[in-house]
């Protein structure tokens, strides 16, 4: 199963595309603001096929499609693709080509990522309606409530709660699904890598340390965002979007905590490695743009880190300004 696919950095990424698209305006741009980079709904999984390479394959390009087009925020036409899928998934269900595991698995999985999409746009009724249709095909499907998938709809719907202001249930919300990957990650052969179950205790960690940092609550945030990133530092190459991010997230909140010094310390270090990657790209692919556009996942690739390294950017101008004041 295509389970868990990167997508922690949504909301910035769209935030800087959206800089990108304009920059040519005569229009003055908004004040840059303060914020922890929503490095989307859920950047963090790690690629899982599904078994069937002839299915698989086809529903993996679908879904990587729909996540590259909500990377440059291109939302209505990710919609379109997940819902092309979720045909697709439902054919070859009827045409005997799933079993219904399967068949339950694939759903499920569209249809939490339609639910994160509504809640980039903002629609949070439609994204609860189809948390709550997730769960109940993973109930249908008889997985456990303590398995990962139900984990991470839980966590959607602590991140539902704070949007409509019900804090106190989020942050119970939250602490829940850590309590509970912290604890099943305890119970399992040391000698095997869960890398899923740490991508998703990680994934925790992260949204937990910005609801807190919205909150007010920047000691306590931080030592979640330095959580988040020790995990994703055992996953990913530090060179990954996702541990560049999370390090931004960490230079926000001290600077927040009004140690800039650190917090440039940190956003040099991020500049460097952005840079390093994104000439490596610009040699390898310049010359040679076809073969860039036949490869989604590098084209996404290079899009994050592009757009890590103007995020970065732009927060170390700020951190400056804040240590010359």
């Amino acid at each position: 199963m295509l389970k868990y696919i990167s997508r922690f950095t949504r909301f910035y990424r769209y935030r800087v595309y959206s800089l990108l698209c304009t920059q040519s305006s005569p229009r003055i741009l908004p004040t840059f603001t303060k914020t922890l980079s929503f490095t989307v709904s859920f950047t963090w999984w790690p690629l899982e096929l599904w078994k069937k390479k002839d299915i698989h394959e086809q529903c993996q390009q679908l879904f990587n499609d729909s996540l590259f087009h909500i990377v440059t925020g291109e939302f209505s036409v990710a919609n379109d693709k997940l819902h092309e899928l979720l045909w697709f998934v439902n054919q070859s269900y009827q045409n005997h080509e799933l079993t219904n595991r399967e068949y339950i698995d694939k759903r499920a999985r569209i249809c939490s990522e339609m639910a994160n999409l509504n809640l980039l746009m903002g629609n949070y009724l439609e994204a609860e309606k189809l948390i709550k249709q997730t769960m109940e095909d993973c109930l249908t499907a008889k997985i456990s409530p303590n398995d990962a998938m139900f984990i991470e709809l839980s966590l959607k719907m602590s991140m539902l709660f704070e949007k409509s202001g019900r804090l106190d249930d989020a942050e119970k919300g939250f602490r829940f699904c850590i309590e509970n990957q912290e604890e099943k990650l305890t119970s399992f052969d040391e000698s095997i890598d869960h890398i899923n179950e740490k991508a998703l205790l990680g994934m925790c960690c992260n949204y937990f340390a910005k609801f807190l940092f919205a909150n007010q609550r920047q000691t306590e945030a931080l030592a979640y965002a330095q959580r988040a990133y020790e995990i994703a530092s055992q996953i990913y190459p530090l060179d990954h979007a996702n541990c560049l991010n999370l390090l931004i997230d960490i230079s926000v909140i001290y600077a927040d905590l009004n140690v800039f010094t650190e917090s440039q310390r940190i956003l040099e270090q991020v500049i460097q490695t952005s840079q390093t990657k994104y000439q490596f790209f610009i040699d390898n692919y310049s010359n040679d743009n076809e073969l860039l556009k036949s490869n989604v996942s590098k084209q996404r690739e290079m899009h994050e880190i592009m757009y890590t390294l103007i995020h970065s950017i732009l927060q170390l101008a700020v951190v400056n300004l804040m240590l010359k004041n």
